[in-house]
């Protein structure tokens, strides 16, 4: 560095250290040293607005409510904080931004209050605990500790909660709670059965949250720790402000680690312990025992883990393009066990959103579907569907199709399968109704249906009725009554009256007297057809026929039709 520590320094500082823990016979004795240290007695008492602290309630009038700080979506970072500040007031030994690998913490609340009377810290179970080995009879797996076992790092009931109304062992019972397995569970991918936890009175059971809670929680032994108590209170202030002095007060000045030579210069822990960087007080970088690195966590759960509000992540490159590069694997893009949205921007504007559905959205920042593209697409190859259909352009032609066989088909198919077109090898085969809006022309036509006596080996087929006008016909039998009959054309095919001179002009009609050879004849009076018989007494039965010239709005709008409405007969060839 460039201050370096003299020896004079350094005697000072040793003789400080053993001076320091001399005077702690235990590890109880130190804890309470902290505890005297800490300013937060007052608060404890009603100063502070979010402790719990109506003494003379009943239990029987409590309700509580468990926020579940890692599992939430909504209001996370404030009880984070929340979580870290009341627990910074009541814990006796706050560890919980130390503890590396999986957490999971309850604020618990009393609501009737609105004020917090505990806080609840689970993660991964300890590598090593000679109690749980002796009660195992082994050494279990470390993929079998993580798989089935918890521990409880902070059961911490707020004072005086704890004090009065035994609140750290209803803490405790929550931890064996099957929500806690449950949101543990569903957080991991576990299956857990096992829950254990440390006491800071070791074997005095009388001083211990966990006594009396059989057979939930029960005591299996003394642990084994190699715990350095931190230099805390005021001689830690006093030796903050030395080395000041001793560095031009602090102010100003840089301090240096460096290395000559051209060997390795290597910051090396030993056991489980990480290396962790501070700046302005705070924790800045983190490296675990297991390589992981955290950037404003000290519990990182991956290689590479950052921690902050909204974190970002620059590439600033001095060349044309920055890279972000597997060598020989995949590269995953990945939120967590919560459903986050990908998105993509360019120029500080969303471009392209892949939901946490997995909903791809260019141009959309809300796809409903697995693609959605607002704007054009241009493909410069084919688009393909499934194994071997493909769509392609050749030429001015689309072509849809198999491209394992060559064979090109159009096939478009309604919902349900009740009706569909299939363009294959020059025939159209429609299942279903066809609706055209707009003239039809063809060079012959027929009606194709199963054959009503042998419909398992032929197809009957009728040809189309052609004319050169757009002629609709009406056709019927009646018997006379008396010589006459009056057919009402509207009512006969249920049209609304008005309906046929509407639709028809140039009437023309026809009738045959099937059983006598009394003359008869007929004529179109308005909307009826009257027929009469020569004999005034007869009551033959006749058949007749109506033909009608369409001249509706769409047949004189018809590109078939002329001014008139009339066919054009004999059109000339385009092209």
């Amino acid at each position: 560095m460039s201050n370096i520590l003299s020896t004079d320094d350094a005697r000072y500082v040793a003789k400080c250290f053993k001076d320091y823990y001399l005077k702690f016979e235990s590890i109880q004795d130190y804890q309470y040293e902290c505890l005297k240290d800490r300013d937060f007695v007052p608060s404890l008492f009603g100063d502070n607005e979010e402790i719990f602290s109506d003494f003379n309630m009943s239990p029987e009038d409590m309700n509580f409510k468990i926020h579940s700080i890692d599992t939430m979506t909504d209001g996370k970072e404030k009880y984070h904080q929340l979580f870290s500040n009341l627990l910074e007031l009541t814990g006796s030994n706050n560890i919980e931004r130390s503890i590396p690998g999986r957490k999971l913490r309850w604020l618990i609340e009393e609501t009737t209050t609105g004020k917090y009377v505990g806080m609840i810290r689970m993660g991964s179970p300890t590598t090593y605990s000679k109690p749980r080995n002796d009660l195992l009879g082994e050494v279990a797996e470390l993929k079998h500790l993580n798989h089935r076992m918890m521990m409880g790092f902070n059961i911490v009931p707020t004072q005086p909660f704890g004090y009065n109304y035994l609140g750290g062992k209803l803490l405790s019972l929550l931890c064996c709670s099957h929500e806690m397995k449950r949101q543990f569970d569903e957080k991991y991918d576990t299956d857990l059965a096992y829950f254990e936890t440390t006491s800071l009175y070791g074997s005095s059971k009388a001083s211990s949250q966990y006594d009396g809670l059989k057979p939930y929680i029960k005591y299996i032994g003394l642990s084994i720790s190699d715990l350095v108590p931190l230099i805390q209170g005021e001689l830690y202030e006093h030796l903050c402000d030395y080395f000041k002095q001793r560095n031009n007060g602090g102010a100003n000045t840089s301090s240096f680690i460096y290395h000559r030579g051209t060997g390795n210069f290597n910051i090396e822990t030993q056991d489980s312990a990480a290396i962790k960087l501070r700046t302005a007080g705070a924790n800045a970088l983190t490296i675990d025992s297991s390589q992981r690195v955290g950037i404003g966590t000290t519990a990182p759960s991956s290689i590479l883990h950052l921690y902050a509000n909204d974190p970002t992540i620059t590439l600033d490159d001095s060349g044309t393009a920055a890279t972000i590069k597997n060598a020989s694997g995949n590269i995953y893009y990945n939120t967590s066990s919560v459903n986050r949205d990908h998105i993509f921007q360019g120029a500080g504007t969303e471009k392209i959103r892949l939901t946490g559905d997995g909903l791809l959205g260019i141009g959309t920042s809300s796809p409903s579907e697995k693609l959605q593209v607002e704007g054009n697409i241009r493909a410069s190859g084919d688009y393909k569907i499934g194994a071997n259909k493909v769509i392609e352009q050749v030429g001015t032609r689309l072509n849809i199709g198999d491209v394992s066989s060559n064979d090109y088909i159009v096939d478009i198919t309604g919902y349900g399968d009740t009706s569909s077109i299939v363009l294959n090898d020059g025939f159209i085969d429609v299942v279903g109704d066809f609706d055209i809006t707009g003239a039809l022309s063809k060079s012959s036509g027929s009606f194709k249906i199963d054959h009503p006596l042998k419909p398992e080996t032929h197809h009957l087929v009728h040809s189309f009725v052609e004319s050169p006008q757009a002629d609709n016909t009406y056709s019927g039998v009646i018997n006379l009554q008396n010589g006459r009959a009056i057919i009402d054309l509207d009512d006969e095919f249920n049209m609304t009256p008005g309906t046929f001179l509407a639709l028809n002009r140039e009437l023309r009609a026809f009738v045959n007297n099937a059983d006598t050879w009394d003359l008869v004849r007929a004529k179109v009076m308005g909307s009826q057809l009257i027929i009469d018989c020569q004999n005034p007494d007869s009551n033959a039965e006749v058949s007749w026929l109506v033909i009608g010239e369409r001249q509706d709005k769409e047949i004189h709008e018809s590109s078939l039709t002329d001014d008139m409405g009339k066919i054009i007969v004999e059109p000339p060839k385009v092209g």
